[in-house]
């Protein structure tokens, strides 16, 4: 799994940006995802000036001691 990160955009919406960068150089990199998975994409529209993308992020379900449906993420990228 990849370790967590400290993003340094000073709003919410710039660490969206980072984060998805992030994700995205991850991706790219087959030491870090060796099954070559591409959940996560980004671009940047400059004439537009709206950066977009889409993700879809592998899920465990499990079921807690309360009967609570728990979802977590299943780590897919390395360091």
């Amino acid at each position: 799994m990849a370790s967590s990160v400290t993003l340094n955009g000073t709003t919410i919406e710039q660490q969206l940006i980072e984060l998805v960068s992030r994700i995205q150089v991850l991706e790219n990199n087959t030491t870090n995802n060796p099954d070559g998975q591409n959940f996560v994409t980004g671009s940047a529209n400059t004439d537009t000036g709206v950066f977009s993308g889409t993700f879809n992020i592998p899920i465990g379900v499990s079921v807690d001691g309360s009967g609570n449906t728990v979802i977590t993420a299943t780590p897919y990228l390395t360091d």
